[in-house]
C-alpha cells in the first residue's frame, strides 16, 4: 500500500487511495439514515433508468422482462422470493445503464438499505401487482427508447417504497 521512491520519499500507491476511499464511501452509507439512503438511491436510480432507455441491449431488456415473468409466478405468500427478484431487477436495471460507477453506487445503497427495507415492508399491505405494474412501466420505457418515462417509472416506483418505509416513522396520516 505504501510505494518507497529513492530519494523522494513514501507515498500511498493507487491502491491504497482506492481502498481508502471505498473505505469511506462505505462508512458514510453505514452512518446514513434510511431517509438519506432512500433519496440517494432515487436520484442514482432515476438517473440509472434514463440511461438504460438510452443505452440497454436486448440482452440486458431480455433479462429484465424475464424477471418479471419469474415476480409473477412466486406465490403471494413467499414474500422473500418475490424481493429477490425485486433486488435483481433493480440491480439488472443498474447494470442497463452501462455507467459502471454509477452501478457500483447503486448497488452498495441497495445492499445497505434492502434487508431492512425488506423486513419493514413484509408488515405492510404491501402488494406485489403494484411493482410489476411499475417495473412493466419501466421496461416498456427502455424498449422504446423513452428516456423521460422509463425515469418517471423509476420516480413512481421508489416514492411508493419511500412512502411506505415513511409509514413506519409516522403512521398517521398527514
Amino acid at each position: 500500500l505504501i510505494e518507497t521512491r529513492p530519494g523522494i520519499g513514501r507515498f500511498l500507491n493507487k491502491d491504497a487511495i482506492m481502498i481508502l476511499n471505498s473505505l469511506t464511501w462505505g462508512q458514510m452509507i453505514e452512518r446514513a439514515s434510511m431517509f438519506e439512503l432512500m433519496e440517494v438511491r432515487r436520484i442514482l436510480e432515476v438517473t440509472a433508468a434514463r440511461l438504460a432507455a438510452e443505452r440497454a441491449t436486448d440482452d440486458d431488456i431480455s433479462e429484465l422482462e424475464e424477471l418479471i415473468k419469474e415476480m409473477k409466478k412466486v406465490d403471494k405468500n413467499n414474500l422473500n422470493l418475490f424481493f429477490d427478484y425485486d433486488l435483481q431487477f433493480h440491480l439488472t436495471l443498474s447494470g442497463s445503464c452501462k455507467n459502471s460507477l454509477l452501478t457500483e453506487l447503486i448497488n452498495l445503497l441497495i445492499q445497505r438499505v434492502s434487508g431492512q427495507a425488506i423486513a419493514f415492508m413484509k408488515t405492510l399491505p404491501y402488494t406485489c401487482e403494484i411493482t410489476i405494474r411499475q417495473f412493466e412501466k419501466i421496461i416498456k420505457a427502455i424498449k422504446e427508447g423513452d428516456p423521460v418515462s422509463a425515469s418517471e417509472g423509476m420516480e413512481e416506483h421508489l416514492d411508493i417504497v419511500k412512502s411506505a418505509l415513511n409509514m413506519g416513522d409516522n403512521p398517521q396520516p398527514k
